[in-house]
């Protein structure tokens, strides 16, 4: 499974606040959030070496901003999952700051070089042709929002498989959560998205107040 990310150096923030490790927590997604057919299983925050891409640096940034994170995580039986990461901030304006940087044009750049990269190092489709788009998704939810959609196209001997990844982030007053939606069966619906996106937002809202 390729992965993409939109900050690519995850891990926990240096020292985590307390009370913004509880909105965290509050904010992520749940079971009722999700299409059905997705069952909700562990999900675990890993830390990963910044990546060495260079339009990924600002991203990767965005860790030294957040002072606590949160994940839920969703799985298929065809191999989808949906996945949504919660990120506090000392302020509205850091969280601002984390968003720009995501909706800045190297994003683009980094998840398209993140894909290639993962599809020639994986065992699996390292030896066979491949292409990677990304596209810009305007989704409407929280105080703001942004997110890209990450087309993978594999061959093999005239076959080929898309694979499809949206990769977003919605933020209200000063939390944010990164969902990443991989649809192996095809594009993930627009209307799901949105729906998702929503949830995500009105869980940092009721967190938050």
């Amino acid at each position: 499974m390729v992965t993409i990310v939109l900050t690519t150096a995850a891990g926990f923030p240096a020292k985590t606040n307390p009370k913004d490790l509880a909105i965290a927590k509050a904010s992520v997604l749940q079971p009722a959030d999700v299409p059905s057919g997705f069952t909700q299983v562990t999900a675990k925050i890993t830390k990963s070496k910044p990546s060495g891409i260079r339009a990924c640096k600002q991203t990767e940034g965005i860790d030294k901003l957040a002072t606590a994170r949160a994940k839920s995580e969703f799985d298929a039986a065809d191999g989808s999952s949906i996945a949504g990461e919660v990120d506090t901030f000392k302020s509205p304006a850091a969280l601002r700051k984390a968003i720009a940087a995501i909706a800045a044009p190297d994003s683009a750049t980094c998840l398209k070089q993140q894909a290639n990269r993962e599809l020639a190092k994986s065992k699996a489709t390292k030896n066979l042709t491949h292409s990677v788009t990304v596209t810009p998704q305007s989704v409407t939810a929280g105080d703001r929002s942004v997110g890209y959609l990450v087309t993978l196209t594999i061959g093999a001997s005239g076959a080929s498989q898309t694979l499809s990844i949206y990769a977003g982030v919605v933020g209200v007053g000063r939390a944010g959560t990164q969902v990443t939606y991989t649809d192996t069966g095809g594009v993930p619906s627009p209307d799901v998205v949105q729906q998702v996106m929503q949830a995500a937002a009105d869980h940092l809202t009721a967190a938050q107040k």
